[in-house]
């Protein structure tokens, strides 16, 4: 595949180094100055040569810019958040989702509105208080005032190598706050995600009413509505061991089946418009992504099926893989902090492996017969996308699901059954009968996947230990394993040198 047609993947990876290297930078200004001087060099070498588009100086020259753009949104996001006086503040707050149950509290995340009188948007805060003096059933978008102590933001346990306070930071959370006096809800205020959140509750609340069985509706809640806080830690767990909790997350695998249910369906219609088939798209994905309040997995999602779309409805002979690296740049672009992101990495490495070499490979194996071709699609996207994800599972977890790739054969197709099937209940909910089938139909898929999951989750070796890989090895392993397949799929127009040299460059650095 030629640079050219995938000009978005060179432009994010230099992005996204300069956005590595600026978090260890504390002064934007020499960014500031190399983007002008390279600039300059830029403007001169267009006057002097006309065809400096196809130049390599040109292409430096531009990288280099990216470069230093990274390392300054990098750097201006690291100084984002305001420091805030010790002391006691009367503060103005925007909740920005219902109260979630703590050990004997309830905790709000909340944006800062004002502190002392004064404006201080920038920052959010974890607000600790209990139902004497907040209602569970709080509204997100609600303002509340109240008088307390900052307390920053510091980590849980230092013996362990997850960086609570770097986590948080990035979030927007510098501080918290406990406060069990001195609170009032003074108004209400909701935005575009508050009021997803509150349409999510409420087709919730209609599933509730309509799902009796409570394993199933903690399933199908958290499948269909990213709502999670029904799941026991007994789930979690065999979910986990069995490779398949992804699905339990709202994501790029939901936004998925959407778009391609989308895209099928719009196939067999007679709109022959290629604009009003992607406005039809888009507004669906989004619509998707608002009733399931707008999460930051699903919004990077909806972007990244968004792109996607775009360049197969209209016609356009757009690479896939270019559009999803176009993706992610604009999404680093408007928040750099998301290079570091476990969700953003696991999704969009495996989304590259996949548009990458999906199609190859199901021409490299064929198999005769409807039922064994649905199956080995369903598990050669498994196989590849397991592939893209192992480098950043080992590293941010330390261990790998070595099932995963049966498991989600059946756990893709069941998913996809609870996820329309849990929609249409929702809908359907107060007609007669209806409700009913989709009810047994529900119950039998869960217990499925459920069973299926705790099988393979007790088998001995189901996960491997993959403890010690740095951060610069995790990103040599991703290519690596990417230059692997490309090698196999297609020998002929690979050159062995770069998997030798990728391969040395792994066993080189630390």
């Amino acid at each position: 595949m030629l640079y050219k047609e995938i000009p978005f993947t060179g432009y994010c990876i230099a992005l996204a180094t300069g956005i590595i290297c600026g978090s260890y930078m504390h002064s934007v200004l020499y960014c500031y100055a190399a983007v002008i001087i390279l600039s300059v060099i830029l403007v001169i070498n267009i006057s002097l040569h006309r065809q400096s588009r196809t130049s390599l100086i040109y292409g430096l020259i531009l990288h280099c810019c990216i470069f230093f753009m990274g390392c300054s949104l990098s750097i201006l996001q690291k100084n984002k958040l305001d420091y805030i006086v010790p002391g006691p503040h009367e503060f103005v707050l925007r909740t920005d989702d219902y109260p979630a149950p703590a050990a004997r509290s309830l905790m709000l995340h909340t944006s800062i509105i004002s502190v002392g009188g004064n404006n201080n948007k920038n920052n959010k805060l974890l607000l600790y208080t209990d139902c004497r003096y907040l209602p569970p059933s709080l509204k997100p978008g609600s303002i509340i005032r109240l008088v307390s102590i900052p307390v920053e933001i510091t980590d849980f346990n230092s013996s362990d190598n997850f960086d609570y306070r770097s986590f948080m930071n990035r979030r927007g959370f510098r501080y918290c706050i406990f406060c069990y006096d001195s609170i009032s809800v003074i108004d209400e205020k909701p935005g575009l995600k508050h009021h997803g959140l509150m349409l999510r509750r409420y087709m919730f609340n209609r599933l509730k009413n309509t799902l009796t069985d409570e394993k199933s509706l903690a399933v199908v809640s958290a499948i269909t509505l990213g709502y999670r806080e029904l799941l026991d830690d007994e789930i979690k767990e065999e979910f986990r061991k069995s490779g398949i909790i992804h699905i339990m997350a709202v994501s790029g695998l939901h936004v998925g089946i959407i778009s391609i249910i989308i895209v099928s369906l719009l196939k067999i219609t007679r709109i022959r418009s290629g604009l009003v088939r992607l406005l039809i798209s888009l507004m669906m994905i989004w619509t998707y992504a608002f009733v399931t309040g707008l999460s930051p997995s699903v919004t990077r999602a909806s972007v990244m099926f968004s792109f996607l779309n775009t360049g197969y409805l209209i016609n356009r002979p757009v690479k896939p893989l270019n559009s999803v690296m176009a993706s992610a740049f604009v999404i680093l672009v408007v928040n750099p902090t998301m290079i570091f992101e476990p969700s953003f990495l696991l999704s969009y490495s495996a989304v590259i492996v996949i548009v990458s070499n999906y199609r190859d490979l199901l021409a490299k194996i064929t198999f005769r017969g409807r039922l064994l071709s649905s199956v080995w699609k369903i598990l050669s996207i498994s196989l590849l996308a397991q592939a893209g994800t192992i480098p950043f599972v080992a590293f941010f977890f330390g261990e790998i699901p070595m099932l995963s790739v049966l498991s989600n054969l059946f756990a893709i197709p069941l998913a996809t059954i609870i996820l329309f099937a849990g929609f249409i209940l929702i809908l359907l909910a107060g007609l007669p009968m209806i409700p009913g089938l989709l009810n047994s139909i529900l119950v039998y898929c869960v217990n499925t996947l459920s069973d299926a999951a705790a099988i393979i989750a007790s088998w001995d070796r189901v996960v491997i230990t993959a403890d010690g890989l740095s951060a610069a090895r995790t990103a040599i392993l991703f290519f690596l394993l990417l230059v692997l397949i490309r090698f196999f799929l297609d020998r002929e127009k690979n050159n062995p040198h770069i998997l030798l040299t990728i391969t040395i460059l792994y066993f080189i650095i630390p």
